[in-house]
């Protein structure tokens, strides 16, 4: 949701001609986009591939006759789509029922496993594949063994510069770790699904805006936030898989 709200957000400072749709957006405002997208003002739409399983739904897209799919942070068709996002796994289904052949998936976690998985899942027939190289220059990554993490949290915002992100593994981490920022001066907020959605909005958009300097979050927040100034990104729980 979060990433949503942000790269519509962005394009739609250029043009105002992209929207979403997911559970933050009541029916009158889903019917609204809806109409849009039929008028040809809205020419890009963004949707969980959940949303894909309702039926009516996809009918309601088919009549409206999309030229292009994109799927983002597709490596979900592989890695993730066996338990955690099952409908990734349909998404190929869905292509095949409003008859759309032109199909794009993108990521930038995809092994060559995964890479050879994905093209599997989408049935994809001599696709076209570009891969760009994976090291960052520009990044400097370290490991630090740690006796108390939000001490060591705190001393590395001390020598680091903000805004910056902390990642957590559960909500209630989030809640702790930004209130134990607060108390020691920072300009901290949490951000997690428990929320609501106007709250969540206005998180994301302080921290955008640069009205606060740390956020501390699960992965609700999205990896894929487009705010080019972070210094300092902190996973405070080791995800299960480097990748």
């Amino acid at each position: 949701i979060a990433l949503m709200k942000d790269q519509v957000d962005s394009l739609n400072k250029v043009e105002e001609a992209a929207a979403f749709i997911n559970s933050t957006l009541d029916y009158f405002e889903t019917e609204k986009v809806l109409r849009e997208i039929e008028s040809k003002k809205i020419k890009l739409l963004y949707l969980a591939p959940e949303k894909l399983n309702n039926l009516d739904f996809a009918e309601r897209l088919k009549s409206l006759k999309p030229e292009f799919l994109f799927i983002d942070e597709a490596h979900c068709i592989s890695e993730w789509g066996h338990n955690f996002r099952p409908s990734y796994r349909k998404i190929n289904e869905f292509a095949k029922y409003i008859d759309l052949k032109k199909t794009s998936a993108f990521t930038a976690t995809a092994t060559p496993i995964v890479r050879e998985d994905i093209i599997k899942q989408l049935q994809f027939t001599n696709p076209k594949v570009f891969v760009r190289g994976f090291e960052r220059e520009n990044l400097n990554i370290n490991v630090i063994n740690a006796y108390s993490k939000k001490e060591t949290i705190a001393k590395i915002l001390r020598s680091s510069k903000t805004p910056c992100l902390i990642y957590t593994a559960t909500r209630k981490l989030t809640e702790a770790t930004a209130e134990y920022l607060r108390a020691s001066g920072w300009n901290a907020e949490f951000y997690h699904a428990g929320l609501s959605a106007d709250v969540r909005k206005i998180i994301q958009d302080r921290f955008i805006e640069g009205k606060t300097e740390i956020v501390v979050a699960t992965n609700a927040l999205g990896m894929g936030i487009d705010k080019r100034d972070i210094r300092t990104l902190i996973h405070a729980n080791i995800p299960s898989s480097i990748e």
